[in-house]
């Protein structure tokens, strides 16, 4: 299969594993971060959110460099090289950390990041998963480390006016009970998945049908610049 995994050239000795994240953020799920010595690493799921990642972001500017990506072929050699370069940042990157605390947050402004609701939730305890517009737009999840954080969530922001819309929060913890097997509710997240990629589809043959018209006016526009 493809390669799902990039190698990050000219990577600024400045910049933070949280910075990586936070440039390859709306791709897809990240698997691993790895920061060496003038380069790095970052695994997605998939190799299309990779190949996504790579058009959008090759030569953008990450803490002050302008990054060079590509497809990489192998990473570090073994697991061990994984661990290490990841500082011990262990879940983070891995199976996001949904607990059975799970709260849907609904009429969501799109203008509201994950990062705004997480910061937002983080008020009233300790989150531990946070996404917004994944699944449907308008749509958020929070999960907290503990029930009594959830239900402070609840009284705190439930009918709350945010961004000129006012949210519903909904206690998504009990139709999260043990009965649901988990494997069911992994084969329901990839036929999820599969019908966001082959939208995804869509968007990146009009995509490829605009590139060329993009780069001709880039490069257009850059000589003018000189």
């Amino acid at each position: 299969s493809m390669s799902s995994r990039i190698y990050i050239g000219r990577l600024s000795e400045r910049a933070s594993e949280r910075d990586v994240e936070h440039f390859f953020r709306g791709y897809g799920r990240i698997r691993e971060i790895i920061l060496k010595n003038g380069f790095g690493f970052v695994e997605f799921d998939s190799s299309r959110d990779a190949d996504d990642a790579i058009y959008d972001l090759n030569g953008k500017d990450l803490a002050g460099d302008r990054v060079i990506l590509e497809l990489s072929r192998r990473g570090p050699r073994n697991r061990d090289d994984w661990d290490r370069g990841r500082g011990g940042g262990g879940g983070r990157y891995g199976p996001p950390t949904q607990t059975r605390h799970r709260l849907i947050v609904e009429n969501l402004s799109t203008r509201i990041s994950w990062q705004d609701l997480k910061d937002m939730m983080r008020n009233a305890g300790e989150v531990t998963y946070a996404d917004a517009h994944k699944e449907r737009r308008n749509e958020g999840i929070i999960c907290f480390a503990t029930r009594s954080d959830l239900k402070r969530a609840i009284e705190k922001y439930d009918g709350k006016d945010v961004n000129g819309r006012r949210i519903k929060l909904i206690d998504d913890s009990a139709r999260d009970s043990r009965s649901r097997s988990r494997s069911r509710s992994r084969s329901r997240s990839r036929r999820r998945s599969h019908s966001r990629s082959r939208s995804r589809d869509r968007r990146s043959r009009s995509r490829s049908r605009s590139r060329s018209r993009d780069r001709k006016s880039r490069s257009r526009s850059r000589s003018k610049d000189r």
